[in-house]
């Protein structure tokens, strides 16, 4: 057989040549054949399993660098400059493979003629090959495998049934003396008749936690002393979810009324056929889609129904005050609120602009959120939010080749709960949702985004489809 003067073509030829001696040895020493291919495909999985870590920990070492090349940002080149490197190691292995094989066979002086048992040894090598050069699909299938031995994969747009969804009575649940504990004041069995005093028995105890972790950092000790100290349950906004839905799509209106669209385009380097797309998606955002993501940042469990109800219950009894200053426990940023924001998704000094206050000079000056997470207060967190979330589809779509743009542009009506999994895992680890979004949309968008994720943003993208699910009733 000839294959085409190509690169690929080429290597192909080799890795034929090398499937004939494969198959000659096989029949002859299968033994010694499986010794070497484990001994050939060990390296290449472990690579496989291993770069991508390198990966997202030198890409979230420096989410404070703003540089770009073109419409690509630092982390994204270096994302892809890794994955190149892969694949060059994985050629190389091959290659490696098949010559050690081939110069074991000429020792061997085998002269085998060709059986069914080497014919099909030959041409399943070469398949295999093919296969992988020319269907990238292999590898995220394979990935999908992988993960269904985990959980079931669900068709695209329909949420993975992890956990029992219907809590009817919240007094069948045990809360235990775990994080949703201390944000309901509940130990054991829910009670409605529960008084809890949420200042000095809730609030103060997460800040004193918080405070405990990271006592060498200023900022979190200004962030209670400014904001969380001055939480007075009594004259606190209660409210239903319903009544915070609400707010939270004002707060969506009040920016897509005001937003200039032409100057978000400029900042992103996005064509006019990108920022129509971006725009189109953005704005079909409402306020079910803010409070599914907040969910997923401040409740503890997958447990969609039994979120929506807790977060229900503390609108009501403690007000949106409360739930709009509860800390983030785990990390080591002034971050606190229904959105968690850090800032890593709300900076801005002099000409410097990340994430959400990138978008917020898109605003005119009487309607842009603070530049501080300390200062941001009511439905400035859901603006936020938001300016964010635009922020986030901005730079993907603006990094996207012309098939995954092509295919988005296409499925992203029928696919509102995936696009919210990936606002909401690329709010925690920007890295691992743009190449979890990527190699969903190259491979036509046929199973859920969850699919896609690493296990860094797994648990994020199962949790978010579980929230978003839940408010859709």
């Amino acid at each position: 057989m000839k294959w085409p003067q190509t690169s690929a073509g080429k290597f192909l030829g080799f890795i034929g040549r090398q499937a004939r001696d494969i198959g000659r040895t096989s029949f002859v020493h299968p033994i010694k054949t499986a010794k070497v291919a484990s001994a050939a495909i060990a390296p290449v999985l472990a690579v496989e399993y291993f770069m991508p870590e390198l990966v997202d920990f030198t890409a979230n070492m420096l989410p404070a660098v703003d540089i770009s090349i073109g419409n690509l940002e630092l982390e994204d080149i270096l994302s892809n400059s890794a994955q190149g490197i892969v694949r060059g190691l994985e050629i190389a292995a091959g290659a490696a493979a098949g010559a050690y094989i081939n110069s074991r066979a000429n020792k061997e002086g085998h002269k085998a003629r060709y059986t069914g048992m080497a014919q099909w040894a030959k041409m399943g090598a070469v398949a295999a090959v093919a296969g992988i050069l020319a269907f990238p699909s292999l590898e995220y299938r394979a990935r999908t495998a992988l993960y269904a031995l985990q959980e079931p994969i669900q068709p695209a747009n329909q949420a993975p049934p992890f956990g029992k969804q219907k809590i009817r009575d919240m007094s069948t649940k045990d809360f235990g003396n775990g994080l949703l504990s201390k944000l309901t004041g509940i130990q054991g069995k829910f009670s409605d008749d529960k008084v809890v005093d949420y200042r000095h028995q809730l609030l103060d105890v997460l800040w004193a936690e918080k405070l405990r972790k990271f006592p060498n950092r200023p900022v979190i000790r200004t962030a209670f002393e400014e904001r969380a100290k001055k939480y007075n349950q009594k004259n606190a906004t209660t409210m239903s979810l319903d009544g915070y839905i609400a707010e939270a799509q004002r707060s969506i209106d009040l920016v897509n009324v005001h937003l200039n669209w032409d100057k978000v385009g400029e900042m992103y380097g996005l064509e006019r056929h990108k920022l129509r797309l971006a725009k189109a998606i953005s704005t079909s955002l409402d306020g079910r889609d803010l409070i599914a993501y907040a969910l997923t940042e401040l409740m503890p469990t997958t447990n969609g129904e039994l979120n929506k109800k807790v977060f229900d219950t503390l609108l009501r009894k403690a007000g949106r005050e409360y739930i709009e200053l509860i800390p983030a426990l785990y990390d080591k940023y002034a971050s606190f609120g229904q959105y968690q924001f850090t800032s890593f998704a709300l900076y801005s000094i002099g000409t410097s602009h990340r994430g959400a206050s990138k978008v917020n000079q898109a605003l005119p000056s009487n309607y842009r959120i603070p530049d501080s997470m300390i200062r941001l207060e009511g439905n400035d967190h859901h603006k936020a939010a938001y300016l964010f979330s635009i922020h986030n589809i901005a730079s993907l779509i603006s990094t996207l080749n012309g098939s995954n743009y092509g295919t988005l542009d296409k499925v992203w009506k029928h696919n509102k709960s995936n696009i919210v999994k990936y606002i909401a895992t690329a709010h925690n680890r920007p890295a691992s949702a743009s190449k979890a979004a990527k190699r969903w949309l190259s491979n036509g968008a046929r199973y859920d985004f969850t699919s896609s994720t690493d296990r860094h943003i797994r648990g994020y993208a199962i949790k978010t489809g579980q929230n978003w699910k839940a408010l859709q009733r």
